[in-house]
């Protein structure tokens, strides 16, 4: 859309939103189905994943893993569930990326240790997708959002 800045190197997939005035870094990968939100800013060398979204005003410089939700800065909120129902995604696909989700970030778990305990289980290929992208991850990956650190801040704006 209007405004968009592609910096240098930047890969764009398929089917990729950039909403007005998104501001890419460069050396920025988006990877399939990606919705960037408007006035958004990715940081030089982060990567969206797959049928991830970044919401509008927000702002990254670590990863954004596939099927994944971001606000703010740096954090992840939810699991992309209407994204992977509107892509035809069947129920147990949606059940499984959602069990990797939950191990990644509702278990207290590091990352490096959600991915030692995911390599014990058997995952579909399409689920692999997840879990290769976060062990790929250079620049780390955002940590979920604490709402009351989210709340108290929204609350000292107004």
């Amino acid at each position: 859309m209007v405004g968009a800045h592609l910096g240098h190197n930047t890969q764009i997939a398929d089917h990729v939103i950039l909403a007005n005035n998104v501001l890419l870094a460069g050396y920025v990968e988006i990877h399939d189905r990606v919705f960037v939100g408007g006035g958004s800013v990715v940081h030089q060398f982060t990567r969206m994943g797959a049928l991830s979204l970044l919401q509008g005003i927000s702002g990254v410089g670590k990863e954004i893993p596939p099927f994944s939700i971001a606000i703010g800065k740096n954090c992840v909120a939810a699991l992309n569930v209407i994204g992977l129902r509107r892509e035809g995604f069947n129920q147990a696909f949606r059940n499984e990326v959602n069990s990797a989700f939950e191990l990644l970030y509702g278990s207290r778990l590091n990352w490096s240790q959600g991915l030692e305990e995911a390599g014990k289980g058997v995952w579909a290929p399409e689920t692999m997708i997840f879990w290769d992208f976060v062990a790929a991850s250079k620049r780390g990956i955002c940590p979920m959002a604490r709402w009351k650190e989210i709340k108290r801040k929204e609350t000292h704006l107004h």
